[in-house]
């Protein structure tokens, strides 16, 4: 973890509330830029072999969505071209515009709901799910199973509810690939990544 420092776009008001509040943080090469306003994963290394097995699946996609994309972690690691970052919370919004400047890639930032940002799930593009605990919401399920796009990697910190939405979203794709990431050792807690193809009609 390197020295903290306070980049030119993040808000006024956060640097006011909390003085020089950044931190930075390596995965898969790109340094990411977070701050205590704004999410970010605690455990790295956990979380980078986590981003390597997304890589690895879509290594073949030079663009891609990433809903409900926090400080843009996971959708900046694994584009090599380009990304669309969806996410809600705006103090996250302002660090993932941070990451967004700071790579070679060419990004949107959309400060909105997965569930308002429907358009931008396509057939063209992959997408990338990391939703909270109560998992994707109706509407983007809804959208994806219209849409479909040509492969989801769908990263859940609550399993139960990822099983809901891929009851769901197996009626148009088939899971190839599944693995669980004990994200918080001695607790319950774990981590689900699904990778799932879209069925041959």
């Amino acid at each position: 973890m390197s020295n903290p420092q306070s980049p030119a776009s993040v808000p006024t008001r956060l640097l006011y509330e909390l003085g020089n509040a950044t931190l930075q943080d390596k995965l898969q090469g790109r340094t990411f830029t977070y701050d205590v306003d704004s999410f970010f994963q605690v455990n790295l290394e956990v979380f980078d072999q986590a981003l390597a097995r997304i890589k690895e699946h879509f290594s073949d996609q030079a663009e891609l969505v990433d809903m409900y994309a926090g400080t843009g972690s996971i959708g900046l690691s694994v584009a090599s071209r380009g990304v669309d970052l969806i996410e809600l919370d705006p103090a996250t919004v302002a660090m993932a515009r941070v990451n967004a400047d700071a790579s070679d890639l060419d990004v949107t930032v959309v400060e909105t709901a997965g569930e308002k940002a429907l358009d931008y799930i396509t057939s063209q593009k992959p997408i990338i799910f990391d939703p909270p605990r109560s998992g994707l919401h109706d509407k983007v399920i809804a959208r994806t199973l219209e849409a479909k796009p040509p492969r989801i990697a769908y990263l859940s910190c609550n399993p139960a509810t990822q099983a809901s939405d891929l009851v769901h979203l197996t009626e148009a794709y088939k899971i190839t690939y599944f693995e669980a990431f004990n994200f918080f050792p001695h607790t319950p807690h774990i981590e689900t990544l699904a990778i799932l193809e879209l069925k041959s009609e």
